[in-house]
């Protein structure tokens, strides 16, 4: 039996998980209440574990491309003198200004653009609610049909 999975919200957390779910075999729809995804939003620090994460999903060169490019800052006294520095490659990248910077809505479009071929998206839509057929799977209707009010 095929595992199917549906999940709601195209932003960061929903094409992370489906790109996990599809690697481990499942069968994925994400559905998202906007009609594409959305652009902006705050920049997202990618530190620790959650860059390994990235490289473990094959991500690295896309993300870092997709980087803010932030090299650090500094801090300055009344005078506008030069105090301390805090570059980005401090503490291994993951210091108060992190090596891999990038903004969310960057971000989910990194995740959208590898995990769109293998994953069924549907944007535009919400799951009103859910309903098991006797095999136990939910069903999804093909792309191009209209689509249920009740998943």
């Amino acid at each position: 039996m095929t595992k199917k999975v549906l999940i709601s919200g195209a932003s960061i957390a929903g094409p992370a998980l489906a790109h996990w779910l599809h690697r481990y075999g499942f069968t994925v729809t994400v559905v998202e209440r906007a009609p594409r995804l959305r652009p902006g939003g705050q920049a997202v620090d990618l530190r620790g574990v959650g860059k390994e994460v990235v490289r473990r999903m094959g991500l690295n060169t896309q993300i870092r491309a997709a980087c803010t490019d932030t090299r650090g800052m500094s801090l300055v006294d009344r005078d506008n003198k030069e105090r301390a520095q805090l570059r980005a490659d401090m503490f291994g990248g993951d210091g108060m200004v992190a090596e891999i910077e990038i903004l969310r809505g960057d971000l989910a479009a990194v995740l959208h653009e590898a995990t769109r071929h293998d994953v069924e998206y549907r944007f535009g839509d919400t799951i009103n609610g859910l309903e098991q057929t006797r095999d136990g799977s939910w069903p999804p209707s093909p792309a191009g049909t209209p689509r249920p009010s009740t998943w």
